[in-house]
């Protein structure tokens, strides 16, 4: 199987499709295993205007959803992502007030197969729109009146024409990612000639992608947009809906919040304020002088991220460098908490943990 495979693999390009997926969706079955799963998502629009969409998932089963990455196709598991990330996001979004808890159902697959992915569990364009696609008729090209959406939250020409409105523009764009290549290298050689030539090829590109996005609002009305799908769309990071995040119930490495929450509920709190803020840069800016530093005898342990969009990683390199007794190691693909990361990440991490606590500690 491939899917326990593609962690770190960048998506397939062509200059027919450009960032699409090369396989379409409606050409995908997943195993029998997911039949309720797929049978969910097939008529989720209708489970969410029932209001009470969250009855219906729960009664949703757990497919042995590591025996599935471990033989799945790379297509199946893109599948089974767009499936979760949609009735995800239906989960949390679709009552009254959103859910701060996803199910184990939901969660444990979901995680799964997002960490085979080395994607966050939540939903991406990518399950929204680029892997959400098929050709009406197979023989015919990837433009705007020949595509269907696939898989929905609301359903209806509005939805759908978002949807393939940039599923359309993904495809016109396609040549301009094989144009870019080449068009650097003809730079690099010289060639002034063949560089203008394709930046004309270029500019006709442009100008069909111009004339798909021109036509937008006629395809999918704004306000029904912003009112009706969007909200389905909204991440929880940060979010001031969800001030204390989300739990994935069932995952193990989620577990230890559910602890605390249940020990002391006062750690249970929101965002930080402005004071806190105020505080840290006071105290950052104090502490994080080359000569104070410098001083510290204390060896140190530095565990970073290059993907870290929360803290500087250039900041973390610059202290470690400081630090007479510091050992830095920097994850390229992780996020900001490490020991929330897939396995890989996470026990890779707590290994140097332990290691250097066997080294140093008396």
């Amino acid at each position: 199987g491939l899917c326990g495979n593609v962690r770190g693999r960048g998506r397939g390009l062509s200059a027919g499709r450009g960032f699409l997926s090369q396989h379409e969706i409606d050409e995908i079955a997943l195993p029998p295993a997911f039949a309720e799963i797929e049978a969910a998502a097939a008529i989720l629009p209708d489970l969410l205007t029932t209001g009470r969409v969250r009855h219906w998932l729960d009664k949703l089963p757990i497919p042995d959803i590591h025996g599935f990455i471990a033989g799945a196709s790379h297509a199946e598991c893109v599948v089974a992502l767009v499936r979760y990330s949609f009735l995800t996001q239906a989960y949390v979004w679709g009552e009254g007030a959103p859910s701060h808890r996803l199910p184990a159902n939901l969660a444990v697959p979901f995680v799964a197969i997002a960490d085979a992915f080395g994607v966050p569990p939540v939903m991406t364009y990518a399950s929204y729109v680029l892997d959400n696609w098929c050709r009406i008729d197979k023989a015919g090209p990837v433009v705007f009146e020949n595509i269907a959406m696939n898989q929905h939250f609301a359903g209806g020409k509005d939805e759908a024409g978002f949807v393939l409105t940039h599923v359309a523009i993904e495809a016109a764009a396609g040549p301009a990612l094989d144009l870019a290549v080449d068009l650097v290298r003809a730079s690099d050689a010289g060639e002034a000639w063949a560089v203008e030539t394709m930046l004309g090829e270029m500019v006709t590109v442009w100008r069909s992608i111009c004339g798909i996005f021109d036509r937008m609002t006629d395809r999918c009305d704004p306000v029904f947009y912003f009112t009706r799908i969007r909200p389905y769309l909204n991440g929880w990071n940060d979010n001031p809906e969800i001030p204390q995040g989300m739990i994935y119930e069932g995952v193990d490495r989620y577990a230890d919040e559910l602890w605390w929450w249940g020990q002391h509920p006062e750690f249970n709190i929101g965002t930080p304020s402005w004071g806190w803020i105020d505080q840290s840069y006071r105290s950052a800016r104090a502490t994080f002088t080359p000569a104070r530093l410098g001083a510290v005898e204390t060896p140190v342990l530095l565990l970073a991220t290059d993907a870290d969009r929360l803290v500087s990683t250039a900041a973390i390199r610059r202290a470690a460098r400081l630090l007479p007794h510091a050992t830095l190691h920097v994850y390229p693909d992780a996020a900001h908490e490490i020991l929330r990361e897939p396995d890989d990440v996470r026990l890779d991490a707590l290994a140097r943990i332990d290691a250097f606590l066997d080294e140093h500690a008396r």
